[in-house]
């Protein structure tokens, strides 16, 4: 099971899509977390860990590389917005959320 939100930061206006909530895991087991890359801001990243494994979790760290420069970028916080800093990101309010087996 999967969940993706829109968020936009109302601070400086700063919109995301398709953002996953936490480390999610898909039919294939593969797992994805948002992080932040200074280059292209808050993206979907490959963590290389399978859900089924007992012991995924020993493997989360705090970085992941960003799957479009490959640069090691840091977990998102899940508020603070990449572009100004400030910790005001919030679901998109004209979007809703995607869920998907």
């Amino acid at each position: 099971m999967g969940m993706a939100h829109d968020y936009l930061c109302e601070n400086c206006g700063y919109e995301a899509e398709f953002v996953t909530e936490d480390f999610d895991c898909g039919m294939d087991g593969a797992i994805t977390t948002p992080v932040v890359c200074a280059k292209h801001g808050l993206v979907q990243a490959e963590t290389g860990l399978n859900y089924r494994d007992p012991d995924w979790d020993e493997g989360v760290s705090g970085s992941y590389p960003c799957p479009r420069c490959k640069r090691q970028s840091a977990l998102w916080d899940r508020s603070t917005c990449p572009k100004c800093g400030k910790p005001r990101m919030e679901f998109h309010p004209l979007c809703g959320e995607i869920m998907w087996d």
